[in-house]
C-alpha cells in the first residue's frame, strides 16, 4: 500500500464517520460504487472515486489547523523528544495536553507563553540528551 493509497484510505474512513454511515450502509456503498466491499483490496483510482462520491454526498474534509511559528517550534521539538523515545505519543493534541498541563491555554496562548512552553521542551531535551536546533 503506498502512501498516497494509505491517505485516501483514512479519508475515506473519516467521511464515513461524518456522514454517519454505518458499516453495512458504507460495505454497500463500496460494492455499488466498485464491486469491491473494502478499501485495502482497492486501486488508488477506486479509492479516488469513492471519496469524490462521498464528497457529492456532503463530505469535505476540515482544512488542517496553520500554527504559529512558536507553537510550530514547540511541535518540531516535540517530534524530536518523540525520535528519541522520550514521548509517547506525538499527535498535536498529546502537545497540546503538555502546553495545557503547563496552564496555557495553546488556543490563547501569548508570544511569551509560547516561549515558556518552547524553553520548556527545551529542558527536557537537555535533560534526555536530546540535540536540537535553536
Amino acid at each position: 500500500m503506498t502512501q498516497s493509497t494509505a491517505g485516501l484510505i483514512k479519508a475515506i474512513h473519516m467521511g464515513k464517520r461524518r456522514l454517519g454511515m454505518d458499516n453495512e450502509t458504507y460495505r454497500e456503498m463500496l460494492r455499488n460504487l466498485t464491486g469491491l466491499d473494502s478499501c485495502s483490496q482497492m486501486t488508488a483510482r477506486e479509492l479516488k472515486y469513492v471519496l469524490l462520491h462521498m464528497r457529492q454526498a456532503g463530505f469535505s474534509p476540515a482544512p488542517r489547523e496553520t500554527l504559529s511559528p512558536q507553537m510550530q517550534k514547540c511541535r518540531a521539538l516535540w517530534l524530536l523528544l518523540h525520535d528519541a523515545g522520550v514521548v509517547r505519543d506525538k499527535s498535536l493534541r498529546a502537545l497540546k495536553g503538555y502546553i495545557r498541563r503547563m496552564r496555557i491555554d495553546p488556543a490563547r496562548a501569548t508570544v511569551n507563553d509560547m516561549a515558556r512552553a518552547i524553553e520548556s521542551l527545551k529542558a527536557w531535551c537537555a535533560r534526555a540528551n536530546v540535540e536540537y536546533e535553536d
